[in-house]
């Protein structure tokens, strides 16, 4: 019995964060530019909210 116990709580919390997230529409892009470098973007729907290149 407590071999199913733990695996349902995993699942239900795991389908709780899914349904929290399901409205956003906000998404991150990130694009490496060289050996150390990477642009990171940030888009919520089609606005650019930030873009920036790190080390």
């Amino acid at each position: 019995m407590c071999f199913f116990i733990k695996p349902i709580l995993v699942l239900i919390v795991t389908l709780k964060t899914i349904y929290a997230y399901d409205g956003v529409d906000v998404r991150f892009e990130v694009e490496k530019i060289g050996h150390k470098r990477l642009i990171i973007k940030a888009f919520e729907r089609s606005t650019s909210l930030f873009s920036q290149t790190v080390d």
